[in-house]
């Protein structure tokens, strides 16, 4: 995923992925309008990937991202994911 955005820092990362964009950046209002954190034991690091490219799935989709966006309640949030899984499954 990292190679697709850039890395998110301060400093450049030009030989890795060639792109940077700066912390200051990246927080700038409109520029993020949403982040995943995905946290697993270290005896199930393999299963990352797969997670990764589940939430690719979901952000992929426009309805996903608009209920996302919409939501005000932890549970709208699980909905939405829940549906969303759905949907990439179908």
């Amino acid at each position: 995923m990292e190679e697709l955005v850039g890395k998110i820092s301060d400093e450049s990362d030009t030989d890795r992925t060639g792109k940077t964009i700066s912390l200051s950046d990246a927080i700038t209002p409109g520029r993020i309008h949403m982040i995943f954190l995905l946290i697993t034991p270290q005896s199930v690091a393999r299963i990352q990937p797969r997670f990764l490219a589940d939430i690719v799935g979901l952000v992929d989709s426009e309805y996903v991202t608009d209920r996302l966006k919409q939501a005000s309640e932890p549970e709208e949030v699980i909905e939405a994911i829940r549906d969303g899984m759905q949907l990439v499954l179908d």
